[in-house]
């Protein structure tokens, strides 16, 4: 990976799960056709509404060591038990189009900022705890114990915001997306 590229044109959301972070990222993309999502992969199970290869690259953990071992990843982490990471393949190819988009957590970013610290980063803020688990409990694909760790794991990630160059609350997703936008394009 070149040390040489635009950082400003790499750009990480993070937010807690359930935020609305990834249809933040959905309505950027349909918005402009200059801003490339930079796919991760993960050992997550697929859920029902996501495709292999679009929304994440889906491999067994065994691939995932693997390709740990042999230096594929610009970034990983486990997160909710499960590992999720972002190739230095995957940058490398979105780079030279437009704006990358990283959806990564807290750890991600950490390790990003050591190689790339002038990157865009940006936190989506839930409007309230309350708020987050109302968005959780109505997504209705988790049992109260995942509940529950998501809840545990934002109060956590809430702790390091100060990591990001940026924060915006998620009250509505157009005016968030607006604010996401500005960050991109003018800041």
């Amino acid at each position: 990976m070149k040390r040489d590229l635009n950082q400003k044109k790499i750009i990480v959301i993070s937010a807690p799960s359930g935020t609305g972070k990834t249809t933040v990222v959905k309505k950027l993309l349909e918005r402009n056709k200059d801003i490339y999502f930079s796919i991760s992969t993960t050992t997550r199970k697929i859920r029902e509404n996501e495709k292999d290869g679009v929304d994440y690259y889906f491999v067994s953990e065994e691939k995932f060591k693997e390709m740990i071992e042999k230096n594929e990843f610009l970034e990983w982490a486990v997160v909710h038990s499960n590992y999720y990471g972002t190739t230095k393949r995957e940058i490398e190819r979105i780079i030279e189009k437009g704006f990358c988009i990283l959806d990564i957590d807290v750890q991600g970013l950490k390790n990003i900022i050591t190689i790339y610290p002038d990157i865009k980063s940006i936190f989506l803020l839930p409007p309230s705890i309350y708020e987050l688990e109302k968005r959780l409990r109505q997504r209705g694909d988790m049992d109260e114990e995942s509940i529950r760790l998501r809840l545990n794991n934002a109060r956590e990630e809430l702790k390091m915001i100060y990591l990001y160059k940026f924060f915006v609350v998620n009250e509505t997703i157009d005016e968030t997306v607006k604010k996401v936008e500005k960050i991109i394009y003018e800041i």
